[in-house]
């Protein structure tokens, strides 16, 4: 549910949600055009949820994809994380906080102290918000990258961390189909993986061919995509990838699905996107 602080009446929604472009407009509103003249307000979330969510599990960590803005995090009453920057993520350990039965989970946000932006900012938690379980040993967060060391050999090394030393099993696919797999040990928590695939294809504007980086460590399973380019800002040539010279025709796009707010939802984004490259984007 969500609610303005200053009032009692709460209603469902779901997340990602943009609370402002629900509010009134007027003409003396603090942030003037820039807000569209809508009155902004302050506002706190709350979610009920059971201990058994976790699954038993002892890492359990929210990741907050951006809240705007000002985001204090609470679980039953207790505070247990801060971020002011509206515009990026980050990560809330809540497994310390849960009790038997019924947790309350409550964000709330500050955007009444206008103007804080130059234009339509939003409100509220306007991206998603997921939750990581894992056991005691598990791939940290984050934490695995693919790097292309050679486009004309197509060589690429896939490195990561881990909370504890072990095993790690590393594989490459192509859809369904497992191209290269390597077993590999992580010493003091870091591990690295060398791969040359001549059967790959490069990524390209054009073409945007991509591949899967599988890894698996403990009971713990992460996997990334990515594209083996090589990307090259020469004085002579100008900007190059995998060795040809590419001109991008670029727009600077803000977070902004018109009617519906600037929450970030998978299909408006994606629409976005393809609106753009017709357009020679």
């Amino acid at each position: 549910t969500v609610r303005r602080t200053d009032e009692n009446n709460a209603v469902a929604v779901s997340i990602p949600h943009d609370a402002m472009r629900y509010e009134p407009k007027s003409a003396d509103a603090a942030a003037g055009v820039n807000n569209g003249w809508i009155v902004c307000y302050d506002y706190v979330y709350e979610k009920h949820f059971d201990k058994s969510t976790l699954e038993e599990k002892p890492f359990a960590v929210l990741e907050f994809e951006a809240v705007y803005k000002d985001a204090v995090v609470t679980l039953n009453g207790q505070e247990i994380a801060r971020h002011d920057y509206g515009w990026g993520n980050f990560y809330v350990d809540i497994a310390p906080y849960v009790t038997d039965g019924d947790n309350v989970l409550t964000v709330a946000v500050t955007d009444s102290d206008q103007p804080n932006c130059r234009w339509y900012s939003r409100t509220g938690i306007i991206r998603p918000v997921w939750l990581y379980l894992a056991d005691d040993k598990h791939i940290l967060l984050d934490s695995v990258h693919v790097t292309t060391v050679d486009y004309v050999t197509k060589t690429i090394v896939v490195q990561g961390k881990v909370s504890h030393s072990g095993a790690v099993s590393v594989q490459i696919k192509d859809g369904a189909n497992v191209l290269a797999t390597e077993n590999v040990q992580a010493d003091n928590g870091m591990f690295e993986a060398k791969y040359t695939l001549p059967q790959c294809k490069l990524w390209s504007v054009e073409s945007p061919n991509l591949y899967v980086a599988n890894v698996r460590c403990f009971d713990d399973e992460q996997s990334v995509n990515f594209g083996i380019r090589q990307v090259e800002l020469s004085v002579d040539k100008g900007f190059l990838i995998n060795g040809t010279r590419t001109i991008l025709n670029g727009a600077c796009i803000h977070a902004d699905n018109g009617m519906l707010g600037a929450v970030s939802l998978p299909e408006a984004e994606e629409r976005k996107v393809r609106l753009l490259k017709n357009c020679g984007y």
